[in-house]
């Protein structure tokens, strides 16, 4: 996210770079809570709704009236993620997290998804390297990971124009980084949305 903010901001864009659970009191809090591992087993419908939760306020305090500016928004998580998690990993009901999803943020979502494909064993031993001590999410065990990740490329599937599916490449960041710049200016080219965003 960092590489691509640089990279937008260097082409001439003004891109809003957040993170969720978080960029609002409430959500850094929420974030604490829900990645420390002394917080125990939460339910996932617990999880769920903390995360729908913590949306709400970025979504109310900070991404709406940037919408209404027309800037660019960058953000590690949404409710993709919640689908893949607590959804699909976790078992809850993935019809009443989109239901959740269309009321938290009045039906917004977003235009592009950039979906980096793991395989959860190399994801966690890459966590591992560069901490000792993994948070309360990454405590879970593989086959929940690895049903987490077929839902999100359940959904790449689902939605082929919204979702781009960036292979990870053990080693290969700048690879990785050019192919993830080349999906976005693609982006930006089919829709003629260069000088528009540009002008925020």
């Amino acid at each position: 996210q960092r590489s691509l903010n640089d990279y937008l901001r260097e082409q001439g864009y003004n891109p809003l770079s957040l993170r969720e659970p978080g960029s609002t009191p409430w959500g850094e809090r929420l974030r604490i809570n829900l990645l420390d591992p002394a917080v125990g087993h939460l339910s996932p419908k617990t999880e769920a709704a903390a995360f729908v939760g913590a949306g709400i306020e970025m979504f109310e305090g900070i991404i709406k009236v940037a919408l209404q500016h027309g800037r660019t928004i960058l953000q590690d998580r949404w409710r993709q993620s919640t689908m893949a998690y607590q959804g699909h990993g976790g078992g809850v009901d993935l019809k009443m997290i989109k239901l959740l999803t269309e009321w938290s943020t009045d039906g917004a979502r977003p235009d592009l998804t950039l979906l980096i494909d793991i395989p959860p064993q190399l994801a966690l031993k890459n966590k591992r390297l560069l901490r000792t001590n993994p948070d309360r999410m990454e405590r879970h065990g593989e086959d929940y990971r690895e049903r987490v990740r077929q839902g999100y490329l359940q959904m790449a599937v689902e939605d082929p124009l919204g979702t781009k599916l960036v292979p990870y490449l053990d080693g290969q960041f700048h690879t990785m980084q050019d192919e993830i710049r080349k999906i976005v200016d693609e982006y930006i080219a089919t829709f003629a949305l260069e000088e528009r965003l540009k002008r925020v």
